[in-house]
């Protein structure tokens, strides 16, 4: 949980500064003057998601893309890699998150956000494997916790029936107790009458 936890940290700091380098490099002039529209959905997509609103800002980035392919359309995919990206979007999705972030290299390899985006396929690329190894860890783990349970529940059982055969013995015990002098009492009785006779 601790691992879980210190991932989860580090996730939001490396988002904290990609859109901090993003927003940065985002607003300089990457392909001189873009076309004020575009511009603007951009800001708009911006705003929805630094306020949690991923389902729009990816509904406006793409729009923006479609819109504007020739100025706007690296910081629209990288936007979408963003998006995608992000660990509280309820649609999160890595693959399509490189997806976006491989478009900027190879379709726009003068952007001047193809750094970034090499930076993001290796930490995204990184992070799926961690988490393609998590689910074939935990896939392997299933049935040894099964297997760890049903053992469990057979001590328990056999727990159960040492208490019973515990508890057996030891009436066993009390009635040879409750036995011992009835039969010296017997034995005296019968010794008494022998040595009377």
């Amino acid at each position: 949980m601790g691992a879980k936890q210190t991932r989860t940290g580090q996730q939001f700091l490396l988002f904290v500064t990609g859109t901090l380098i993003w927003t940065l490099t985002a607003t300089g002039c990457l392909h001189g003057p873009p076309q004020p529209q575009g511009e603007k959905q951009l800001l708009e997509a911006r705003k929805r998601f630094a306020s949690g609103d991923y389902r729009n800002a990816l509904e406006i980035s793409q729009r923006t893309l479609a819109q504007d392919p020739a100025s706007l359309a690296d910081q629209s995919l990288f936007q979408i890699g963003m998006i995608y990206a992000h660990p509280d979007n309820p649609d999160r999705d890595i693959q399509k998150a490189l997806q976006s972030f491989q478009g900027i290299i190879d379709r726009y390899p003068a952007s001047l956000l193809k750094p970034e985006a090499h930076l993001w396929l290796a930490v995204l690329g990184q992070l799926s494997a961690q988490e393609n190894q998590i689910r074939f860890l935990t896939q392997r783990n299933a049935p040894l916790e099964k297997a760890l349970k049903m053992q469990k529940k057979k001590i328990s059982r056999l727990e159960d029936q040492l208490e019973k055969l515990k508890r057996i013995d030891i009436h066993i015990e009390e009635k040879k107790r409750e036995a011992i002098p009835q039969t010296e009492e017997l034995e005296e009785n019968g010794n008494g009458k022998n040595s009377g006779s």
